[in-house]
């Protein structure tokens, strides 16, 4: 593995959670949803289903680290079952 793969994935581990809410990180975030958007049916439309799929995950991944709810660690806890009985 070249030294910058070993250095960029040093960077990566390092990085904070998504509980950052930095301008920073939530315009990326913003900006990979676009770019892989449109590359899924980029994809699509070459009839690379797989890739396309893929990309869309990450569309959503990057979206849902966007999000008001992902930034302040309320979408998990609202992904919870609901327990029987409560008022929820």
């Amino acid at each position: 593995m070249p030294t910058d793969d070993k250095h960029a994935i040093a960077s990566l581990r390092s990085q904070k959670p998504y509980r950052d809410v930095s301008p920073d990180r939530v315009e990326t975030a913003r900006y990979i949803a676009a770019l892989t958007a449109e590359m899924s049916v980029m994809a699509r439309h070459a009839k690379l289903p797989l890739l396309s799929y893929f990309l869309e995950m990450a569309r959503i991944e990057a979206a849902e680290a966007a999000s008001p709810k992902r930034r302040s660690g309320r979408a998990a806890r609202e992904r919870q079952p609901i327990e029987p009985g409560s008022d929820a």
